[in-house]
């Protein structure tokens, strides 16, 4: 008669050594691929994706017009009840917006009517992106964008530009004939922004 040789299950201890490998193996998966990090690649990847196609909408929107988007034309554009909408569909549909759910900050030069340049800008997560164009970065700024082609998008545009915030308080002064300025002006036109270009933070006070 033939006996049959019962098998044996697993024991406790080959469980917990299994478990460990696998808890082991885990842990380093998660550290090679790091998915905060990856969320935030592919949110940035968006971002970019989205600048880029609204540079190609505005530039369509110019062959059409003869400008860039105006104030009124603009100022939808950055509404965040806009996002997703129809708002721009001759040119783009539908209107793109952060991941974040917030509009891009869009600034279209200085005439009122018939802007002549434009910038878009953003804030890339990963601040080690290789895309970053500007510079003064935290996590407040603006440190990615693009522009058209006629200005750098480094450029300092003006007291309007977006990169830059207008403080609201007068502390400039003038001695003799000569523009001054305190150690930390804040009048009209001296600006906050620490990534606004040295003529940006502070330009020249008001002369009295």
């Amino acid at each position: 008669m033939m006996l049959v040789k019962k098998r044996k299950g697993f024991t406790l201890v080959e469980i917990l050594v299994v478990m460990a490998i696998l808890l082991i193996m885990v842990m380093i998966l998660v550290g090679i691929l790091n998915p905060i990090a990856l969320v935030n690649k592919a949110r940035d990847s968006r971002r970019k994706k989205d600048l880029n196609r609204i540079k190609v909408a505005f530039e369509e929107f110019y062959n059409d017009k003869g400008c860039y988007p105006n104030e009124t034309t603009r100022r939808p554009l950055t509404d965040e009840n806009n996002c997703g909408s129809n708002i721009f569909e001759d040119w783009l549909k539908p209107w793109p917006c952060d991941p974040n759910g917030k509009s891009y900050e869009i600034w279209t030069g200085y005439d009122v009517d018939c802007p002549q340049m434009f910038k878009i800008l953003t804030v890339l997560e990963n601040k080690n992106d290789v895309a970053i164009n500007i510079a003064g970065v935290s996590e407040l700024d603006y440190n990615y964008g693009v522009s058209s082609g006629n200005i750098s998008i480094g450029d300092y545009t003006g007291d309007n530009d977006p990169k830059c915030t207008r403080q609201s308080t007068d502390d400039c002064y003038r001695i003799s004939a000569t523009c001054e300025t305190t150690a930390a002006c804040t009048g009209p036109n001296c600006f906050s922004k620490p990534n606004c270009l040295p003529q940006c933070r502070v330009s020249s006070c008001i002369k009295y």
